[in-house]
């Protein structure tokens, strides 16, 4: 059992017995809780712009008491919370991506020029993703990194089965196969030209 967890099952257990807690240690698990709770509140921007603070407070203390956090980190705290809530799926999965983009790892991004020489070349046959590209079909949202900003682009389907299809390792026409059978008449060029420059592509780390 995690730190969070042991101190909250101290407190419910000790007041289902009507036993006195200790003034202090109440306080460093309230404070703890509170923590939780702000973390959620930065983690997730656009769902509690959407519910409002109160409620959303409301909601992010329930899902602390029912997933304390596992990792000091709280910056990264609240994987699963956008699952846990009943609404707004769309808007939790976007502020989480925005999250993961932010903090994913650096990696020395793809040059499309080069890329195009390895291709030719026969060192390369496929694509590889910076650590910190993100996107979700349904919201149509395209998340990357190439320097120290996040950029939030729009992403078609076909896009989003482009890159499943990186993800998955498939080789780059098999990629292109993907996106379209997702939409025939899918502008590939354009959308590998704004792939490459938004920075969603790494150098690859094990060359073929």
């Amino acid at each position: 059992m995690n730190f969070y967890a042991s101190l909250l099952e101290t407190i419910d257990t000790a007041r289902s017995e009507r036993q006195q807690i200790p003034t202090g240690f109440a306080v460093h698990v309230n404070n703890g809780l509170r923590a939780a709770v702000e973390s959620l509140m930065a983690n997730y921007p656009s769902v509690a712009g959407a519910v409002g603070a109160t409620e959303f407070r409301a909601l992010a203390r329930a899902y602390v008491l029912a997933h304390p956090p596992t990792d000091s980190r709280l910056f990264l705290y609240g994987a699963s919370f956008g699952d846990w809530l009943d609404a707004w799926h769309d808007l939790a999965a976007k502020d989480r991506m925005g999250t993961e983009a932010h903090t994913a790892a650096d990696a020395k991004i793809l040059d499309a020029t080069r890329f195009a020489a390895d291709m030719q070349a026969g060192r390369v046959d496929r694509l590889e993703l910076a650590p910190s590209t993100r996107w979700h079909q349904s919201a149509g949202v395209l998340m990357t990194r190439p320097d120290d900003t996040v950029i939030t682009t729009p992403l078609t389907p076909a896009g989003a089965a482009f890159l499943d299809a990186c993800r998955d390792g498939l080789a780059l026409p098999e990629a292109v196969q993907a996106a379209l059978l997702t939409d025939e008449d899918t502008d590939i060029q354009a959308l590998l030209t704004m792939l490459f420059k938004l920075g969603a592509f790494r150098e690859p780390s094990h060359p073929h």
